[in-house]
């Protein structure tokens, strides 16, 4: 497997673990808003909203990331230059 085919691979594992992660936090709102008002009510739900700032950045890291090993790929496949490439390509 070549080493090109190996990142996005990675990167698509990587983007389904946050997937996966953003998912269990809709849960875990979900299971917060069921207590009853209060200070442990509002402690839990910052911390899950803290977690979810967190699982966006990952994404935002991901999707930088991503967007690299695509101007490697392109930048190296022979005869095409990266103006001829559109930017949302």
């Amino acid at each position: 497997m070549s080493l090109i085919m190996t990142k996005e691979s990675e990167l698509r594992l990587h983007w389904a673990e946050l997937q996966e992660l953003e998912h269990k936090v809709v849960k875990l709102i979900t299971t917060a808003l069921k207590l009853a008002p209060g200070l442990e009510r509002r402690d839990n739900l910052a911390v899950i909203g803290s977690f979810r700032m967190r699982i966006a950045a990952m994404k935002r890291a991901e999707l930088a990331r991503a967007s690299r090993l695509k101007t490697t790929v392109i930048g190296s496949v022979p005869g095409v230059s990266q103006n001829e490439v559109a930017p949302g390509q």
